[in-house]
């Protein structure tokens, strides 16, 4: 089965004082054979997203959030993760397509109008997140989506 997680469900995993991390640990124990696939797209909004944590109350140190990329960095070489390379001219036009189908009707972020023009070239069986809104988008174009919490 091939899953493509977004970051939302990737900082959660990543970082261990998120709230949700006990529950990304969990998910992503009961489904150990899948082939995770992360794209350009989602390497990047993770690695943004732990950076991002640093300005919040309580922050991280920047050093911690250093490690964790490294980290995730060696586990798309290393395995589990699986780097999906993706044709970025057809990512754009399917995001297009995308904003004309669904913003009008449902909330529909930039962000994630892109993950779900990627999940058009990567056609995975699963597509994992956190994100409400992104779910209902994916659903709405048709792709298996579920919440991992």
């Amino acid at each position: 089965m091939t899953i493509y997680l977004d970051a939302s469900f990737l900082v959660s995993w990543l970082y261990k004082p998120d709230p949700l991390n006990a529950k990304a640990r969990a998910w992503f124990a009961r489904h150990q054979g899948g082939d995770f696939l992360i794209s350009d797209w989602s390497r990047f909004e993770t690695v943004n997203g732990l950076r991002d944590l640093c300005l919040r109350p309580h922050p991280p140190k920047p050093d911690l959030i250093e490690a964790l990329r490294r980290y995730f960095s060696h586990l798309l070489h290393a395995g589990p993760f699986e780097f999906a390379a993706v044709d970025w001219d057809e990512v754009l036009k399917d995001a297009h397509q995308i904003s004309a189908a669904f913003a009008a009707r449902l909330k529909a972020r930039s962000a994630e109008v892109l993950h779900v023009a990627i999940l058009e070239q990567l056609n995975p069986d699963l597509f994992v997140s956190g994100d409400r809104d992104q779910l209902s988008l994916a659903t709405a174009r048709g792709f298996r989506s579920v919440r991992f919490y």
